[in-house]
């Protein structure tokens, strides 16, 4: 069976879910290829679209740099991620050609200032692929915004926009949600999400209405990702061995829909209500750094990675926490949750994304009430009080509760259920 991704890059949140699944299908013995704009892997089988002459490259200059000007202003809302999405960056002649082959399954993943729903209903025409719609956020689903919020005009025709701070009916929002139905209504495709929360406002959603919607949690690397005694594991991360750690993590903390406010209010909390002496806790950050000059970081003991570029760094760091803490109050995920379970580190976080199916108050972590700065603090304080013995069968349970919902082969098999049944 011949399996082509549709992605932007095969990097950051969504790419690298894009990447493993890849990758996982590959080992399935699956053919599959991955067709992105930007390409960080060195694999043959990732395939970088170039445009082919100069006008085609002034033709993606002017969408993207077009895209970044009219939503870079006033008349969008940053924090609801607001893209155009009846445009591409490529001509279609362009983007058929560089396919080696007929696929027999098209996953979309993460595609805006990419290929548009257009080209999807082409390529459908040309090849009879069935689309399969991998929702990352709510991007695939809306009139334009990657995040909702708490908006609830996509499950009927969107307009009014609150992202385009829109008082008109027939806004922009409005135009592209009809111009994705148009093209929607014509193709053979399934839905699958990675969160119950996403497939949720998938289901509310009026662009997929009859249309056929599962859950398959992403899939992560159990042979890379996996526990080992915390003490070895701080050692190679040169952190003392009677240090708590508590690893937190982001591409950026400057969206707002990360949570970060609520995050320095939850370690204030730790600090000041439950007696938590900083100095004997270690915060190990990854991705983008946070400003020391936030009073309450200086107080702990702090381990500032950078992006992480390999999934075995990254494992090291889960395997090196006591526990993850994500402050999310607007998320289709993180994948983090996901990648932290499977390794059998504790989780907090807010009511938001992957931790509805992953996290279990008393069995792999805690589940505070979304942004309650208060009852985020109260969780990590409960899994940093854990004694030796409760803490190892909270463990235990994460590794279990990974290994059954979003191992690598759980994916696979469920991904090729979903091909056996609807592309043959």
């Amino acid at each position: 069976m011949n399996i082509l991704h549709l992605t932007n890059r095969d990097k950051y949140g969504a790419g690298i879910a894009a990447y493993r699944l890849h990758l996982n299908l590959l080992k399935n013995k699956v053919n599959s290829r991955l067709l992105v704009i930007e390409k960080n892997h060195d694999e043959k089988e990732i395939l970088e679209i170039i445009p082919l002459n100069f006008f085609s490259k002034i033709y993606r200059k002017v969408v993207v740099l077009g895209q970044s000007f009219l939503f870079s202003h006033n008349n969008s809302d940053e924090n609801y991620y607001f893209e155009d999405q009846r445009f591409s960056s490529f001509r279609f002649n362009t983007i058929i050609k560089k396919i080696p082959f007929i696929p027999d399954v098209i996953i979309v993943h993460w595609i805006s200032s990419f290929i548009n729903f257009r080209h999807l209903y082409l390529l459908q025409k040309r090849t009879k692929a069935l689309i399969v719609f991998h929702l990352l956020d709510m991007g695939l689903i809306t009139g334009g915004c990657h995040y909702a919020w708490d908006c609830m005009n996509y499950c009927k025709s969107c307009g009014n926009c609150p992202a385009l701070n829109s008082p008109s009916v027939k806004d922009l929002s409005y135009k592209i949600l009809k111009y994705k139905k148009k093209y929607v209504n014509k193709l053979n495709c399934i839905v699958i999400t990675p969160t119950q929360w996403l497939l949720n406002q998938t289901v509310r959603s009026s662009l997929f209405t009859g249309i056929e919607k599962e859950k398959i949690l992403l899939g992560i690397d159990e042979f890379c990702f996996f526990p080992q005694l915390k003490y070895e594991s701080k050692k190679v991360l040169k952190i003392k061995y009677n240090q708590k750690t508590i690893l937190i993590g982001a591409i950026t903390f400057r969206e707002e829909r990360k949570g970060a406010r609520f995050l320095i209010e939850a370690l204030e909390i730790l600090i000041n209500s439950f007696l938590h002496k900083p100095e004997k806790i270690t915060l190990i950050i990854a991705g983008e750094s946070f400003p020391r000059k936030i009073d309450v970081l200086n107080r702990f003991n702090i381990l500032q990675t950078g992006y992480i570029k390999s999934d075995h760094q990254l494992s090291d760091l889960y395997r090196a926490a006591d526990i993850f803490v994500s402050a999310s109050i607007e998320d289709s995920g993180p994948m983090m949750i996901n990648e932290s379970i499977i390794s059998g580190t504790p989780v907090v976080s807010f009511e938001m994304g992957a931790a509805l199916d992953l996290v279990i108050n008393g069995k792999t972590g805690y589940i505070a009430k979304n942004r309650d700065s208060y009852d985020l603090a109260f969780g990590i304080d409960k899994i940093l009080n854990l004694d030796a013995d409760q803490y190892n069968l909270y463990s235990d349970n994460c590794r279990k509760i990974g290994l059954e919902n979003c191992s690598l082969k759980k994916q696979a098999h469920e991904f090729e259920k979903v091909f056996q049944r609807k592309a043959t």
